[in-house]
């Protein structure tokens, strides 16, 4: 799995990002993974999930919503 840590501009806080990729290959689909309010994207499902929908050929980005850290 290939990971790059991004960053999503907004018109007023920027939101971090993990967008993970399969190591090698063209993805078949891409999923998009939400946190709850105690999270972040770097723990809970978006720390399990991205290495089993990779190894799926799935991408997926994994990120934070406005206000988190």
């Amino acid at each position: 799995m290939r990971t790059e840590l991004i960053t999503i501009k907004t018109p007023t806080i920027p939101i971090d990002g993990a967008w993970h990729t399969p190591d090698s290959g063209t993805p078949r689909a891409a999923a998009l993974l939400f946190h709850g309010n105690t999270m972040n994207f770097y723990t809970g499902m978006a720390r399990f999930l991205p290495p089993v929908l990779t190894k799926l050929g799935i991408a997926c980005l994994a990120f934070n919503r406005r206000g988190h850290d």
